[in-house]
């Protein structure tokens, strides 16, 4: 229903779009401070580019991204319906909601951009891991590592997601084979195919003494525009979501902190960007006001959820629940959610560059935010009120994310008709 109607550029995807004309003319990595997104590693622009070779009409080019989403969608549905990382049915049905139509989720899908193929990759790397814990074997131990190389020749993300999968990984096959030889061979094996994904970062650090290098290491303009974020501990500390009420898009009053502007670009559409402008028009911006209302709920239970992950990391009964490797699996989940996250605000206060606080570059390791979710969920497991409220919610998400995608097509379909 969206990709009709949503244009394939965002701010970004001008320099996706450099990058894959790049590959198309010349079949050669480009330097990394070439252009806005040389720096990423080249697995979704060799695709594209692929692509361009036939045609270069952006629409086209965004139908790369349209296809991974769907695969995505798939991908998560056949995760969630093993109850392997969500047990309660609130859990799944939230998060098959948030993975259908939550509109940063949505949007980030569809653009040219690698980040719905990093996503993809996401989802795949855990999909493959639970094939793994279903059926041990050496042939699925290096179909992980495959698509953990595939991973780390997406986006950086993977950089934490990887090693630790790969590890779990190892662990599991370690206590499945029984011939030690066997096993290092093996591990050898699945190292040197991650050591073959790593490329673009060893390249990287041969060019330029550096090989996680980005954009933000080449001193454009746009980086001092944006500085000037981090206020101290106010930064850290402000939590007062009201301000998002009040203006739920880019604002003075919310810009300086560092856990509304997560969660404002995680609920709605907090920077202004593609051709769906509806969040800065006075009739529509009441929908973001709404979703930033309904978030609250869900971000109090992940809340709570991250205390009961602990608690049962920390039991003292001996019956921890993350010892077996179904349970590691899914703490290794949260600690790939966890992983990204800390990587996301060393990035920013090493910059202060606002814009790299988005939650958009989490959702490759989205499976850990929803396992998380789910933790908190099951603490109302037996209570009907409580399923009942959450049924509620559920409706009510719906009800904003269908207002804010049939407001913005009507939109674009005035601007049409107007135009014509």
């Amino acid at each position: 229903m969206v990709f009709p109607f949503l244009g394939p550029f965002n701010p970004d995807s001008q320099g996706h779009l450099e990058y894959i004309l790049y590959l198309k003319h010349y079949w050669s990595l480009p330097p990394s401070n070439l252009g806005h997104e040389t720096w990423q590693p080249p697995f979704y622009y060799i695709i594209t580019a692929a692509v361009a070779e036939i045609t270069e009409n952006p629409k086209a080019l965004q139908g790369v991204s349209l296809l991974t989403s769907i695969a995505t969608l798939c991908l998560f549905y056949k995760l969630l319906a093993t109850r392997l990382f969500i047990s309660t049915d609130e859990g799944r049905y939230i998060a098959m909601s948030f993975l259908a139509i939550l509109p940063q989720f949505v949007m980030f899908s569809l653009y040219i951009s690698n980040d719905s193929m990093a996503t993809l990759c996401g989802a795949l790397s855990f999909f493959l891991a639970a094939q793994l814990l279903k059926v041990p074997s050496i042939k699925r131990f290096i179909a992980l590592c495959s698509g953990l190389a595939i991973g780390l020749l997406t986006k950086g993300q993977f950089i934490v997601i990887a090693p630790i999968l790969f590890c779990w990984g190892c662990y599991l096959i370690w206590r499945t084979i029984a011939h030690r030889r066997i096993w290092t061979l093996v591990v050898a094996f699945g190292f040197l195919i991650l050591i073959l994904g790593s490329a673009k970062y060893v390249l990287n650090a041969s060019t330029y003494g550096n090989p996680f290098i980005s954009n933000l290491n080449f001193n454009h303009v746009w980086i001092k525009q944006q500085q000037g974020t981090y206020l101290g501990l106010y930064s850290l500390l402000d939590c007062n979501v009201f301000k998002l009420l009040r203006k739920p898009t880019l604002d003075e009053s919310t810009k300086h902190s560092i856990p509304l502007m997560l969660y404002g670009t995680f609920w709605y559409q907090w920077i202004p960007e593609s051709n769906f402008r509806g969040n800065s028009l006075p009739l529509t911006s009441w929908i973001g006001r709404y979703m930033d209302c309904l978030g609250i709920l869900p971000t109090a239970i992940s809340v709570l959820g991250i205390f009961v992950f602990s608690r049962k990391l920390w039991c003292s009964n001996g019956e921890c629940p993350f010892v077996e490797p179904s349970g590691l699996l899914k703490g290794a989940a949260v600690l790939t959610f966890v992983g990204n996250l800390l990587i996301l605000l060393r990035t920013f206060f090493q910059t202060d560059v606002w814009s790299v606080l988005q939650a958009r570059s989490l959702f490759p390791s989205i499976l850990g935010a929803l396992v998380v979710c789910d933790q908190g969920l099951s603490c109302f497991a037996f209570r009907i009120r409580a399923s009942r409220t959450i049924t509620y919610w559920r409706l009510l998400f719906v009800v904003g994310a269908v207002s804010y995608f049939v407001s913005e097509i009507v939109l674009q379909l005035v601007s049409a008709i107007g135009g014509n």
